[in-house]
């Protein structure tokens, strides 16, 4: 057991999820370390511009990294892993360019410059991570461990390897529900309502609809 005051945590996708998690661990004390795909090298680049926040939530001003990292290269990725982190957390979307974001190459990387205290955490999609990869890398003491909300294969088949391993943690891909996320839910849909042209109107449709 340690403290958290010190830390390094980096955040691989600064989205909703990406600054809210920043929002967390800075306030243990941790540094944060933004990685996003397009540099954001201003004050109002860093800015969170979606049109609705939950207030109190996130970094809707972009202050909370000590460091801001971007790049769609693995030579991009790699400089920002070898920062060195005691936490990394994936929060990004899946696509060609983030498929297998983290191989065997990464895990060296976080080996030597993290020297094997990295936690991962993955609450993005499951192929951001190449398995085996991790695999070896906790059982090589690469890395400290692994939460994973979303796995490759999802779910896992029965008596997987990921799930006999004692420094993984493996959940459902559950990690967005909370007791009030579905008030939230309905706040959001009704803002949507709002904006497409009054939500009276859609409530009255949604009501029967309900009746059919």
């Amino acid at each position: 057991m340690h403290d958290s005051p010190g830390l390094r945590a980096g955040i691989l996708g600064y989205g909703a999820i990406g600054r809210h998690v920043a929002r967390l661990v800075s306030a243990l004390g941790m540094e944060v370390y933004a990685y996003t795909l397009r540099p954001r090298p201003t004050p109002e680049s860093r800015r969170d511009n979606r049109t609705y926040l939950v207030p109190g939530t996130g970094d809707p001003d972009g202050v909370i990294p000590v460091k801001w990292f971007h790049g769609e290269e693995k030579e991009s990725l790699n400089r920002f892993l070898e920062e060195g982190f005691d936490l990394l957390v994936l929060s990004l979307p899946l696509t060609k360019a983030t498929e297998s974001l983290l191989s065997t190459e990464q895990f060296d990387i976080l080996a030597t410059k993290g020297k094997g205290k990295t936690f991962i955490v993955n609450v993005g999609r499951g192929k951001l991570i190449d398995t085996q990869a991790l695999l070896e890398a906790v059982r090589g003491g690469k890395i400290a461990g692994a939460a994973l909300d979303v796995t490759d294969p999802e779910p896992l088949p029965e008596g997987h390897e990921l799930l006999r391993e004692e420094r993984v943690f493996v959940t459902p891909h559950v990690s967005w529900v909370s007791p009030r996320v579905w008030g939230r839910v309905l706040e959001v849909l009704g803002r949507n309502l709002d904006a497409l042209g009054g939500r009276g109107e859609w409530v009255n449709l949604l009501e029967r609809g309900n009746h059919l």
